[in-house]
């Protein structure tokens, strides 16, 4: 595994907020974690990206579990009967499919509790040191991603059609019933799904008008007037409308301190949310925060 690899190009971040994590991730107790991969393999003091492929990765590699082997990690290596070699390396347009599926902005809340891997897609670094993994288990749509500062969201539909190729089958039986059929049925529940947790919320499947506005230099803010504060990030707990107070005060939804906007433009006020949630670390970085009056969109709830 000494041998020199050539890098692949560094990835852009992906917004995302610190606390919306996968449900998958947030139950490992819970789990009793079958799959014991967990010592963050090969990436400690190692500098990682959000999204993937992440900064340093030489070479990805597809894994399927070898029959009789109960899991693809062991105290942070891959457990002997597993060779590194062994696995499919991913380049070109595999490559992009998959990263594009392990870059998805989408979240659900349609796990299920069986959590059986039977697939894995591995970084490493030129020295073959392991950077990231991502341990798939597409038949209760849950995972485990490591190191814990990427991406979190999986489009299982995509993924699905990467691992369904004849060089990857062994893992999931996309064969049985077509991999077509598995995401279709895949999409059906996402979208049941998403409509049940945005009701749950009191929110409606289709972003509304305020979530996709952008904010305005000239339309000012003045105390006393209803905003919605929203992110780039879907049915985010944040998103809502909260009340600017007479002194020009505003205290987002899920935020301990307040921050003067009051006589600010949209776009001026938006600027200083996002700072007082970065300052609150509820937010990575990237994200985009945006701040518009409610008396543009007097038609919503």
């Amino acid at each position: 595994m000494a041998k020199k690899r050539p890098l692949i190009g560094s990835p852009s971040i992906l917004s995302c907020a610190f606390f919306l994590v996968s449900v998958a991730a947030c139950r490992e107790e819970e789990l009793g974690l079958q799959e014991k991969e967990g010592e963050e393999p090969g990436v400690k003091g190692v500098l990682v990206s959000k999204s993937f492929p992440p900064v340093g990765t030489s070479e990805v590699r597809a894994y399927s579990l070898p029959p009789g082997v109960p899991r693809f990690f062991e105290n942070g290596k891959l457990v002997p009967e597993i060779d590194p070699l062994q696995g499919v390396v991913l380049t070109g347009e595999l490559l992009a499919e998959a990263c594009e599926a392990l870059n998805s902005p989408k979240y659900h809340e349609m796990n299920f509790m069986c959590f059986e891997p039977h697939d894995a897609l591995i970084f490493f670094d030129a020295e073959g040191e392991i950077v990231a993994s991502v341990i798939i288990c597409f038949t209760c749509y849950n995972h485990r991603i490591y190191p814990r500062e990427s991406a979190q969201n999986l489009d299982y539909g995509l993924l699905a059609k990467v691992f369904a190729r004849p060089e990857l089958q062994g893992g999931y039986p996309f064969e049985k019933k077509g991999v077509d059929s598995y995401v279709a049925e895949y999409e059906g529940l996402l979208t049941k799904s998403f409509a049940k947790l945005a009701a749950s919320r009191g929110r409606t499947v289709i972003p509304e008008r305020w979530k996709v506005a952008e904010s305005k230099d000239k339309v000012r803010i003045l105390p006393g007037d209803e905003v919605y504060v929203s992110s780039d990030l879907k049915l985010d707990p944040v998103d809502g409308k909260a009340k600017v107070d007479l002194r020009g005060g505003l205290k987002p939804k899920h935020c301990k301190n307040a921050v003067e906007i009051g006589g600010m433009t949209e776009a001026e006020a938006s600027r200083v949310v996002r700072d007082l949630f970065l300052q609150g670390e509820i937010y990575h970085p990237s994200t985009r925060i945006k701040v518009v009056k409610a008396s543009r969109f007097l038609d919503e709830k």
